[in-house]
């Protein structure tokens, strides 16, 4: 495996036209493939499948297309006051599925020449009326055009001043329009062009959220990930081997067995042995069949209403089994892979989609303090990261780095790819230097979409309904209590309740060395001990080893030493034992003024009368 460490890196320029994620979009275009044309519909929104993700289209320049044959003219404010002409409201505003891509797709350039800031008005009306008072929305516009249109210049600073109230953000995405970020200046530009981007620019300028884009970066930057790379002739390589450090180890799975079904031949042969008492027994195997529900079916909605409670089970059971008879059987071979896709489901590729260009190795992408490192977030199985036995260089290579990190007390945040195009995992590489070899630790950390916060209220600060901080309250613990539960942990310390080491000196009680897994230990016992024991009844499983048991109850000798400070815990919270629950049948009276819990001589009196 490779290491990679990188000296310098350049963060990539992030695009001015990247949309949101949050936002109700409306976007305006004419395009033949909006489709794949339109930042705000990315499929982002589509992945995500949040109700808060919501979208319209808005066409101008509209012709009549099939195949959905749509008007010239659809809009809310020319059904109201006139005017508009050839703007529709192709997709109202909702939540955006495979079924808005798909009426994107169907689009096709027209002939008729449209105003854009007609669909603009358009767009901010439907927009506004949807949202209504809601403020706390994201309000987006994405105009997608060529910029070959005239536009009605005559008032533009009144729809300037409307999107500014209603805090709406526009994203101007125009068909070879110049932008230095691409490079790239359109030749031979038609006049009505150069002064529609020239109107554009100026547009957005006024707005308190605007910009003006080229649709082919739009395109790029949309798909590229945000992410640091270093350059090769900017970094070292050195040649290293991984081995496991720690691995999870399971205790032997159980398998299900049955009685075989007895043959002639079987029978013949227990005559020939009568004398033998033995029973057949074969491993179960899991077997997997497919079939396809019918949905016009009338027995799978007779099987729906057969769960009902006034169904009897008889006729339910039947129900049941008109429908399984009414299932169409699939092989196997006739399956398509797929994933679900919001409210419906994209069909994948044969051999499955393809995955990212990745090769094998480990990446160091930087360095951050020791002290940051937050041990709780490590996850999975920890690594050796050692370099070739067989190149004394890599080993002094790779020796001046660990050493170095160690002096300094840093650690480095490493990016692993197990193989060529396998998933890339992000982790930590600890130096550790031990007596003869100096190498990494490596241990696999979250990416964000891994992590869960959950908030929890303060257990130190208590706030009423009024708002006020209260001082003294049940659920705040008092001087006393405090002092009786660290009298109560510094008893329990467990450093120094071991055994003694040659120079009299108690060492720590737990070691993980001797600490072993009662399930994997317990398991291969029983395993033994049920293969030689002919009737487990009369011998039964001997108890575990003592060495399994060691870890699973605290030493005699702290529990001598807290007694005093445990008895003063139960006095300090008034720590009583509550009274175990006694499951009480049908016709056995409740005792009046009782308690709700019944002692061991009641529950004796209720089961002699049940």
């Amino acid at each position: 495996m490779l290491l990679k460490i990188a000296l310098s890196a350049r963060r990539p320029k992030k695009s001015e036209c990247d949309s949101e994620d949050d936002a109700s979009t409306d976007s305006e275009a004419k395009s033949p493939k909006i489709a794949h044309s339109d930042p705000s519909l990315n499929g982002r929104p589509i992945f995500n499948g949040r109700k808060t993700d919501k979208c319209g289209v808005v066409l101008f320049g509209t012709e009549g297309m099939s195949p959905f044959n749509t008007l010239w003219t659809d809009n809310i404010i020319n059904k109201q006051t006139d005017g508009y002409e050839h703007v529709i409201e192709y997709i109202p505003i909702a939540q955006p599925n495979a079924g808005t891509l798909g009426k994107l797709a169907a689009l096709e350039p027209s002939t008729i020449a449209g105003d854009p800031i007609d669909a603009l008005i358009v767009g901010i009306e439907s927009q506004d009326r949807f949202l209504g008072n809601k403020k706390t929305w994201t309000r987006k516009i994405v105009l997608l055009t060529d910029g070959e249109n005239p536009i009605e210049v005559e008032d533009w600073e009144t729809t300037v001043k409307k999107m500014n109230d209603l805090n709406i953000g526009l994203t101007v995405v125009g068909v070879d329009f110049d932008d230095d970020n691409l490079p790239f200046h359109e030749e031979d530009k038609s006049n009505i062009k150069r002064e529609n981007e020239v109107f554009y620019h100026t547009f957005t300028s006024k707005l308190n959220a605007g910009v003006v884009g080229n649709c082919d970066f739009a395109l790029q930057e949309i798909s590229r990930p945000d992410i640091k790379q270093a350059r090769d002739e900017e970094a070292i390589e050195i040649m290293v081997k991984t081995s496991k450090c720690t691995a999870l180890s399971r205790p032997k799975g159980w398998k299900r067995f049955a009685r075989r079904k007895r043959t002639r031949e079987d029978e013949t042969q227990d005559k020939m042995d009568e004398d033998e008492d033995t029973v057949t027994f074969a491993q179960l195997r899991m077997r997997t069949e497919y079939y396809l529900e019918d949905k016009n079916d009338e027995s799978a909605a007779h099987a729906d209403d057969a769960d009902d409670d006034d169904v009897d089970e008889e006729e339910r059971e039947k129900a049941k089994a008109e429908a399984l008879k009414r299932l169409v059987k699939v092989e196997k071979e006739e399956l398509v892979r797929g994933y679900k896709y919001g409210a419906s489901f994209a069909p994948a590729p044969e051999g499955n989609f393809p995955r990212l260009k990745t090769r094998k190795g480990i990446d160091i992408c930087g360095f951050f303090n020791r002290k940051n490192f937050r041990r709780e977030l490590a996850m999975g199985e920890v690594y050796y990261v050692w370099a070739d036995p067989n190149s004394p260089m890599q080993q002094a290579a790779l020796s001046s780095i660990v050493q170095a990190m160690y002096e300094k007390g840093v650690m480095a945040i490493a990016r692993w790819v197990g193989r060529d195009e396998a998933d890339p995992k992000m982790g930590v590489l600890q130096p550790s230097v031990f007596d003869e070899v100096d190498c990494f630790l490596w241990v696999q950390m979250p990416f964000a979409d891994d992590v869960r916060n959950f908030p929890f209220a303060s257990l130190e600060t208590l706030i009423n309904k009024k708002g006020e901080v209260v001082q003294e309250h049940p659920y705040l613990p008092t001087e006393e209590q405090m002092a009786a539960m660290e009298q109560f942990v510094d008893a329990m310390d467990l450093s120094e309740a071991g055994e003694k080491d040659e120079e009299g000196n108690r060492e720590a009680w737990f070691d993980t060395r001797l600490s072993y897994n009662p399930a994997i230990h317990r398991t291969k016992q029983a395993l033994f001990h049920g293969a030689i024991v002919q009737d487990l009844n009369r011998q039964p499983l001997p108890p575990p080893h003592p060495e399994l048991l060691k870890y699973l109850e605290p030493p005699r000798r702290v529990l001598k030493r807290a007694r005093e400070a445990t008895e003063e815990c139960q006095k300090t919270f008034n720590v009583r034992e509550v009274p175990k629950k006694v499951t009480r049948g049908p016709g056995v009276p409740v005792p009046p003024n009782h308690s709700g819990s019944i002692t061991d001589s009641e529950a004796q009196k209720a089961f002699v009368q049940i």
